[in-house]
């Protein structure tokens, strides 16, 4: 075989990447070829560095809020006072300390672990209290649901489980390639 045989067929390989390329490119055939099924993960970390940060930022526009009017805070306590809860202010202003503190920890990336059990704390309460009776919906085929309390606290569940220290995590059964099946069933028996 002469070099000009094995040159040949190379550039014209080239050439055809080439043609490739300028009929795609925008990438939309890698993309479109790509087998989406069996796609390693290269930015989890990352991924649950946003969601933790936007969680955080969503939640803690409350109590800054809050901090920013405080009538609103003392009306809230009043209303907890009105359904029962003991110390109805004082309450209001706790909760309100303890979303800032949990943001501010979820932001800084110390004490995360805790950080979402507490916002998973004051979003169930809340659901419970005031928007399970409000239906699901926020906007749409209802007002003011519970849809987007349940969706924080979705999102809390993951950033708390890869927040996890994995030592306290190997008590189960469950392969270690299925986390999220291993997440619900360790909270479903911590529940029971």
């Amino acid at each position: 075989m002469t070099l000009r045989e094995r040159w040949l067929p190379a550039r014209r390989q080239q050439k055809m990447m080439d043609y490739e390329a300028m009929a795609d490119p925008t990438g939309l055939r890698v993309f479109m070829k790509t087998n989406w099924l069996d796609v390693p993960t290269s930015n989890a970390n990352s991924g649950i560095a946003i969601v933790r940060t936007a969680v955080a930022l969503i939640i803690a526009v409350h109590p800054i809020h809050g901090l920013l009017h405080p009538r609103d805070i003392i009306g809230f306590g009043e209303y907890l006072g009105s359904i029962g809860v003991p110390l109805g202010v004082a309450s209001a202003w706790s909760i309100m300390f303890l979303q800032i503190a949990s943001s501010a920890a979820l932001i800084l990336r110390r004490l995360v672990v805790p950080a979402c059990i507490g916002h998973i704390a004051v979003l169930s309460v809340g659901i419970v209290l005031i928007h399970a009776s409000q239906g699901w919906f926020v906007v749409g085929a209802g007002r003011n649901g519970m849809e987007f309390s349940f969706t924080l606290i979705a999102c809390l569940l993951g950033v708390l489980w890869a927040h996890w220290p994995r030592h306290l995590s190997n008590t189960t059964v469950v392969p270690t390639t299925c986390r999220p099946m291993q997440a619900f069933l360790q909270l479903l028996f911590a529940a029971s």
